[in-house]
Formats: structure tokens, C-alpha cells, sequence
């Protein structure tokens, strides 16, 4: 499978030094528009497969300077995972259900990042990014992917929900 696996890098400082998600999933969406048809010629211009996103046009990772510095010998180190069609529009005011139900409780009272309670994007150890169950636990309906899964940055996603994800991945594919 990783002889197939195909990651695009995007290196242009200039360009993205300092952008803000907006700003890179605007980017990323062009690169979507640009690279779907050229990728898949016989494709009908859906990015679903079986009704389920393809990980590959919706997601995207952003290795920043704090991913960077992640990196050492103690560790994988972590990349921000973005959802490239999710927007402020979308996420603002969307709390998650503990919130609404209970306010109150200290956890649930966060301060808005980007204008959002859900930011779009959450951090992730970069060990899993090389795991091929990992993109098929990412085609999943992302309603019930990427809520499994949020942790509000600075939070690093716990490598415990990626193996759930995996493994409900492949218990609903054997049925």
C-alpha cells in the first residue's frame, strides 16, 4: 500500500508564513479543484467513495513551527490535521453536546479560537499519519469521524481514539 501512497508537500514560506486555517484550507481547496480530475481521469467529479469523503480530498496536515519542534527523540512529534471544507462559518457556535447540556463545568467553558468552539483542526501524533488503517478509519462519515475524535488544540488527539477508530473501522468493513 505505501508504494501507492502518494503525500503532496507544499513548501512556499512566502506564501504561507503566518496564514491563518482560513488562509490554508482556501489553498487547499484550489489544490482539490486543480488535482481531483488530473488524479482521477474516469472519476465523476465526487469526492466520495461508497458515500464516504476520500480522506485524501478532505483532510490535510499542516506541519507548523510548533510541529516542528515536536520532533525529538522522546517522541513522534504531532502535525496539526485540518479539515479542508470545514469553515468558520460552519463551526461557529458548535459546541459539543456535554457543553450545551452542562455549561457550567470548567471544561466545557472554552474560549473561542478563529471565532469557533471547534476550530476544524486538532493535533495529532505524526506515528499514525504512516499507518495505512489510519486513512481508512479517516472515511469514515466525517459527523461521526471527526467528532469521535476532536480534542481542542493544544490537546495532541490520544493515540487510544486513533486505535478505536481503527478498529471500528475494521469490524464495520467485515460486515
Amino acid at each position: 500500500m505505501f508504494d501507492k501512497l502518494k503525500f503532496i508537500f507544499i513548501e512556499d514560506k512566502t506564501k504561507f508564513d503566518g496564514a491563518s486555517k482560513e488562509d490554508l484550507r482556501a489553498h487547499f481547496q484550489e489544490w482539490v479543484a486543480d488535482s481531483f480530475s488530473a488524479e482521477n481521469p474516469r472519476a465523476d467529479q465526487k469526492l466520495l467513495y461508497d458515500n464516504e469523503p476520500v480522506a485524501r480530498y478532505r483532510f490535510f496536515f499542516e506541519i507548523d513551527e510548533d510541529a516542528l519542534r515536536s520532533c525529538g527523540s522522546e517522541s513522534s512529534g504531532h502535525a496539526n490535521f485540518v479539515d479542508g471544507f470545514s469553515s468558520s462559518q460552519d463551526r461557529s457556535g458548535n459546541l459539543n453536546l456535554a457543553a450545551q447540556k452542562n455549561p457550567e463545568q470548567p471544561q466545557n467553558q472554552v474560549e473561542a479560537i478563529e471565532g469557533c468552539t471547534d476550530v476544524g483542526w486538532m493535533r495529532m501524533d505524526m506515528s499514525f499519519f504512516m499507518d495505512p488503517h489510519f486513512y481508512a478509519g479517516m472515511s469514515m462519515p466525517v459527523e461521526y469521524m471527526w467528532h469521535f475524535l476532536y480534542e481542542r488544540p493544544p490537546a495532541i488527539v490520544p493515540n487510544s481514539k486513533l486505535m478505536l477508530l481503527m478498529q471500528f473501522q475494521y469490524w464495520a468493513r467485515r460486515k
